[in-house]
């Protein structure tokens, strides 16, 4: 250095003008553009060495090293601008100090990426204090300019640059949201992936897709944005631009073995927090559109027997964990047909019809893979997931053949069997029994007859209760309807008359539930009537059995017939007379003085049929209007939320439609509990 300051200072003046650049400057030049770039290697080294020293010390309020975070972001932004214009700048002498513009730009690199760990993971800035945010915000102006430069200079430094970027104004955005301007890096961004969209993919696929990147294809969307309560300003720009990109990115992407491996192993372990699944969610119905225009190679890729590198089984499970927004306001663009107007719809729908559109051009060898996430998603407890796959499986059934139905109808009977009748349903058996209520009407009545060959309802009344009687034909509605009316009045007399036994109660426990689907044919005989309110006498619950959410030991199977009664009661309120309806009235009360939450909301279903009834006007006409009204002043206070906001929900529709309006305007509010007593379950 000394010689180079020797022959410009000193010697240069000495030297005739007209041999100065012979002379001197050729042999100087070179050597002084060589001695300035390892001044900077060395300036680097040392910047390096003291961002790690910074970072070893952990969690670092920013004031304390603050003239650090600007001063870095502004000297990496002018030595990677040195290297990018370097060929210009040193023309002809470009090939001689190669190799050291290579190593400028690596120790470049190596203090960026310090840089960045240290801006996300040690330096703590307090968005409280003004000065401390005007800091932020120009860090972040600068890393925004350095990767606009670096777009084109190097594919990793271009991503760990933005990723250092997002990472920073993600974790202080709720500060950052009034004063920095995030439209002019997404319009760079969206521009440069719409023009070099093949360049970006090959880059995408090298750096090996971080996790954030894939849930970013998600967040982006116009769900997505609205997930996040993005300003309307913002999520336009993002809208207009990023979404030039989405479509043909995805349609690259979806080819790629590397993307669909990443997509497995990512959602295998995604976190539920920050609207992962969602985004995720998002991300896999863009898949779906995809693959419909998708080869059967690429189609693989995604559809593999292995449930974990299955797209269908994956959507269904984060589906599942996108409870909240299920139920947000979402405006997402629906699918229309040519000359419908737009539509918005929300996630449930977006979701549910582009599965079902992909599902509808799946090959036969695919297929066993669609119906075993289907069935797997109805025996288990998530209602959202259940219901996604019972819609689905209604509309394969209406897209498929008639053979087709009719042998899930059955396959799903079978399972249904195979539930025990005695305690109180789960959940799955809850879904497949409404599954197959919306299956049954789609066959044809060729396969109903078939149907009923197999499980014959004199010895399978239980699963008629799922399946209903109205849709058979007529040839056979009424002798179906008579069969299992005749056996649930036999099992009401045996019930009554022979000797306690688990196998009769488990019967009764089958029958129960198709009084309400034979009603809807045929009317009860006064004799059945008689048979179900004797029933009703001999239903009591003792004093151990308390208002306790949970049943006690030894008790749940009456819960359980209790419930049952009550909803087959339902639809034989307008058959029943007052002497009858009385009696009826007196056990439901102890049902709902002594028995569980449960078992007054379904007390509540007779008090709802009750609202219609016409009592008829014989001397015990008061007796019953006080019987109602004082049901309705014992649940009027019931300390459980559901229970009581439901009674009020039913108290309104009562009084909206009784014809007896004394039981509305003068209730009775005394005697709301019965003293208990020590008395046997049936009696």
């Amino acid at each position: 250095m000394k010689l180079v300051q020797a022959l410009l200072v000193q010697c240069l003046p000495c030297v005739p003008t007209e041999e100065i650049d012979e002379t001197l400057l050729q042999h100087a030049m070179p050597a002084v553009k060589q001695i300035f770039i390892e001044v900077c290697l060395e300036l680097l080294n040392w910047l390096d060495c003291a961002i790690q020293y910074i970072m070893s010390l952990g969690a670092l309020d920013v004031l304390l090293v603050q003239s650090v975070p600007k001063n870095i972001a502004d000297i990496l932004f002018r030595s990677f601008k040195h290297c990018k214009d370097s060929e210009a700048l040193y023309g002809a002498l470009f090939q001689a100090v190669s190799e050291t513009l290579t190593l400028l730009f690596r120790k470049t690199h190596s203090l960026q990426s310090h840089y960045i760990s240290a801006l996300s993971e040690n330096l703590q800035f307090n968005c409280m204090f003004e000065d401390e945010l005007d800091m932020l915000t120009q860090v972040l102006v600068l890393l925004s300019t350095t990767g606009e430069l670096v777009v084109g200079l190097d594919a990793k430094t271009m991503a760990e640059q933005w990723k250092g970027y997002i990472r920073l104004a993600e974790r202080y955005a709720e500060h950052l949201r009034p004063r920095l301007d995030v439209a002019s890096p997404i319009r760079f961004l969206s521009l440069d992936v719409a023009h070099n969209l093949e360049k970006v993919v090959n880059m995408v696929l090298e750096v090996s897709i971080p996790n954030s990147d894939i849930v970013s294809v998600g967040r982006l969307s116009r769900a997505g944005l609205q997930y996040r309560e993005t300003d309307a300003q913002i999520a336009q720009v993002v809208e207009t631009h990023a979404g030039i990109a989405e479509e043909p990115l995805l349609a690259l992407l979806v080819s790629d073995v590397s993307f669909s491996e990443e997509y497995f192993k990512y959602s295998s372990k995604i976190s539920t927090s920050e609207g992962q699944p969602f985004a995720l969610t998002l991300l896999s119905v863009g898949v779906l559109k995809k693959l419909l225009q998708s080869d059967l190679a690429v189609r693989k890729l995604w559809l593999d027997q292995d449930k974990n590198s299955n797209i269908i089984f994956q959507l269904f499970t984060l589906f599942g964990q996108c409870h909240g927004e299920l139920s947000w306001p979402l405006q997402i663009p629906g699918v229309v047909s040519d000359g419908e107007p737009p539509r918005s719809v929300d996630l449930y729908e977006t979701v549910l019809t582009h599965l079902a559109g992909f599902v509808m051009t799946v090959s036969a060898e695919q297929f066993p893979a669609i119906e075993a996430a289907m069935l797997e998603n109805i025996l288990q407890c998530n209602v959202w997931r259940a219901m996604l796959a019972m819609d689905l499986w209604c509309l394969v059934a209406r897209y498929g053949s008639a053979e087709l139905c009719f042998h899930h109808v059955i396959f799903l009977l079978r399972i249904l069997e195979k539930y025990p009748p005695g305690g109180p349903p789960r959940p799955e058996a809850v879904f497949l029994s409404s599954l197959l209520g919306r299956l049954f009407p789609l066959l044809s009545d060729e396969h109903k007859a078939a149907v009923c060959k197999h499980f014959p309802p004199s010895r399978h009344p239980g699963v008629w209760g799922s399946l209903g009687v109205s849709c058979l034909p007529d040839a056979l509605k009424s002798s179906v309807a008579e069969t299992l009316m005749q056996g649930v009045a036999r099992s009401f007399k045996s019930l009554i008359t022979d000797p306690p036994d688990i196998q009769l109660y488990n019967q009764l426990i089958k029958c129960l539930p198709t009084v309400p689907v034979i009603t809807e044919v045929v009317l009860p005989t006064p004799g059945f009537i008689t048979d179900m309110v004797d029933v009703w006498e001999r239903v009591n619950l003792p004093e151990v059995y308390t208002s306790q959410e949970t049943s006690q030991q030894g008790v749940q199977w009456l819960h359980h017939l209790a419930t049952l009664l009550c909803d087959a009661t339902v639809p034989l309120m307008a058959h029943v007379d007052n002497s009858q309806l009385l009696k009826i009235l007196h056990t439901v009360k102890v049902l709902s003085t002594k028995g569980s939450s449960m078992l007054k909301l379904s007390s509540l279903s007779i008090l709802k049929s009750l609202g219609t009834k016409i009592i008829n006007s014989t001397p015990d006409q008061l007796e019953v209007c006080h019987q109602i009204g004082d049901l309705f002043s014992l649940l009027l206070q019931d300390k459980n939320p559901l229970v009581l906001q439901t009674t009020l929900e039913v108290f309104e529709y009562f009084a909206h439609v009784t014809k007896h309006e004394q039981i509305v305007l003068a209730p009775s509010w005394d005697a709301l509990y019965n003293t208990p007593r020590n008395e046997p379950l049936l009696v």
